[in-house]
């Protein structure tokens, strides 16, 4: 497969990937440097579309019961292994046991982890899970949420996935832990923040100096 790798890049006359990181890859297999013909081109996703009604975002709060003056923090995917939500609920776990008022956690979604995941959130009022949602809803809750979290695991392959370009399009600041291109373009456009993958405490302090701003 490295050889057929080889092959078809070496033989390529223009390559473009999604993230640089990506387009390096490609052109080290193809045994060259970035042409005039060689390109990054990021992600796009589509803005949510608005009509000023809240009313279907705050209806699945309010399914939920989670109160809509609370700062709300949403992840939205698959719990997959390259996610790193564990983190998220201890995270949880220790504001609750901080006594921390006016946060809570919204997980949509679910997968290989979600078992384990509703496990360990048993019994925490300021986290939610809503299982899968359709991408309507998907977009009416990201329009009533206040920072969305990008919770990667530190083995996570990914450069630029595509799901912080969705919540880049609902217009949403991301607390992220994946290191690379991500974490350099929330810090050089100033739309969130990075945290340390698996380092609860981390996460915690980003959470907290939100609130207090």
């Amino acid at each position: 497969e490295f050889q057929r790798i080889k092959r078809v890049f070496s033989l390529a006359t223009s390559i473009i990937a999604v993230s640089n990181t990506y387009l390096s890859w490609a052109l080290n297999y193809a045994g060259r440097v970035k042409s005039d013909k060689d390109e990054m081109f990021p992600l796009g996703y589509p803005s949510p579309i608005q009509t000023g009604n809240r009313s279907p975002g705050e209806s699945i709060l309010s399914k939920l019961d989670i109160p809509s003056d609370q700062m709300l923090l949403t992840f939205v995917g698959g719990f997959g292994y390259s996610y790193d939500l564990e983190t998220v609920v201890r995270a949880a776990k220790v504001l609750d046991s901080l006594g921390v008022k006016g946060v809570q956690f919204l997980l949509v979604g679910d997968g290989d982890q979600g078992l384990a995941l509703r496990a360990m959130a048993r019994g925490l009022n300021n986290l939610k899970f809503s299982g899968w949602l359709d991408q309507s809803s998907i977009h009416a809750v990201l329009c009533v949420s206040s920072v969305a979290i990008a919770a990667y695991h530190e083995r996570a392959t990914q450069t630029l996935p595509y799901k912080p370009f969705e919540y880049m399009a609902a217009g949403l600041p991301i607390l992220s832990s994946l290191k690379g291109e991500l974490s350099d373009l929330i810090e050089t456009e100033k739309i969130g923040a990075y945290y340390r993958s698996g380092d609860v405490n981390s996460l915690v302090s980003i959470i907290q100096w939100l609130l207090a701003h």
